[in-house]
């Protein structure tokens, strides 16, 4: 996770579910329209694709699917019941074959969660009023740009969005998670605003001010926000950690100078253990250029939509070295003395070990086992509040 591609990656994963949704929506109606194996096989693609990028969006866009296509079935089966049901077959068919495809990941990471429920079905209040207050002029275009799409797909396109609106307004998220489901219904309503838009444009008068208002509207919008972003003062630095040192934009001049001895000077395959951050953003990855022994796994591992207690959110080989991991960073960063079998453990790993003792990450603490004798850590880099150990010194590389 150190390359400069991964730097690129890793923020956008969600932009690219955005852009995987906008070509679904697309390629749907497309399908709909003219059901050719090119079209209908790239459906399925896209669908297995955000199944594994995305497995929220992409479960709210298969509930839309589902959705629409029970919406658009009535009307077509009035005219053609053998191609109604062929059409059906065809979309139920690719979403079963993308559902297949990436049920072992789903079935491994995503479907199942030792933690508590995340997903709750009520009405959310926020969810609404974000829903009318950011996008209640395009939505309100959408609705009035309906009748001006094509015959064959209004039905589908209405049913589509429905099939996305319930889900954001009765699932619950933590935090910010309902932009998931957000982002998703504006692709469509913007999508739809456009010929409601153009034909008031059009019309002259009254309509055309309405227009003109709701383009002002969205400039004065564009720039409340850009002023708010532009006027944010805090420092990068509270995106990895939550003290406020004064003065300090990123680093300190000793956190500074220890990622750059790590960066520099330690082994290439060099892993690290530390003590857990607020934030899942982690410096020692991106700037020092190093491995974890234990980044916040667990954390992404946990943040899932399908509680259950009968099994781990991971493979059960992978969650047991987790927490075995987990034990053995805590025991060497605490206060207490390590038992024989927690060395020994700790030292059958293959990798250089090396230890990040930071002042602000947990008090600075580390065993007295670690600290009392050079045969089992040895200092290699040390500042006034961070130190850098290098644990079981001499060893040999396996």
């Amino acid at each position: 996770q150190s390359s400069l591609l991964a730097r690129w990656w890793t923020p956008t994963a969600f932009n690219f579910a955005l852009v995987l949704t906008a070509l679904c929506l697309s390629v749907l109606c497309e399908v709909w329209r003219r059901p050719r194996p090119r079209n209908t096989v790239l459906l399925g693609v896209l669908l297995c694709a955000l199944l594994h990028w995305h497995t929220l969006v992409a479960l709210a866009l298969g509930v839309a699917l589902g959705a629409g296509v029970a919406a658009a079935l009535p009307g077509l089966a009035r005219k053609d019941r053998i191609g109604a049901g062929a059409q059906a077959a065809l979309l139920g068919g690719t979403a079963l074959a993308a559902w297949v495809l990436a049920r072992p990941y789903l079935n491994s990471v995503t479907l199942q969660s030792g933690g508590g429920q995340l997903m709750r079905w009520h009405l959310s209040t926020p969810n609404v009023a974000g829903l009318l207050f950011s996008m209640g002029p395009i939505a309100l275009a959408g609705v009035l740009g309906r009748p001006r799409l094509a015959a064959e797909t209004r039905r589908l396109a209405t049913g589509v969005l429905l099939g996305l609106v319930v889900p954001y307004l009765f699932f619950d998220l933590p935090g910010p998670a309902e932009e998931k489901l957000y982002f998703p219904i504006f692709t469509l309503l913007a999508a739809a605003a456009g010929p409601a838009l153009d034909s008031a444009w059009r019309r002259g008068g009254l309509p055309r001010a309405a227009v003109t208002l709701v383009l002002l509207g969205a400039l004065l919008s564009a720039a409340v926000t850009a002023r708010a972003f532009l006027g944010d003062r805090r420092p990068p630095r509270e995106l990895f950690i939550g003290d406020r040192a004064p003065g300090v934009w990123l680093f300190t001049r000793d956190e500074e100078a220890a990622l750059r001895w790590v960066r520099d000077h330690s082994p290439r395959d060099a892993v690290l253990l530390q003590a857990p951050r607020p934030f899942s953003n982690e410096p020692l990855l991106v700037f020092g250029e190093r491995r974890l022994f234990l980044g916040p796994a667990e954390f992404f591992y946990r943040a899932t939509f399908y509680p259950g207690s009968t099994r781990p959110p991971a493979p059960p080989a992978v969650w047991a070295e987790l927490k075995r991991r987990e034990a053995l960073q805590a025991a060497a960063l605490s206060p207490r003395p390590l038992t024989p079998d927690t060395l020994a453990l700790l030292s059958r790993y293959p990798w250089p070990l090396y230890l990040w003792q930071d002042a602000s990450l947990g008090g600075g603490m580390a065993s007295p086992t670690l600290l009392g004798t050079d045969s089992l850590a040895r200092v290699v880099f040390a500042s006034p509040t961070v130190r850098v150990l290098e644990l079981f010194p001499g060893r040999s590389p396996r």
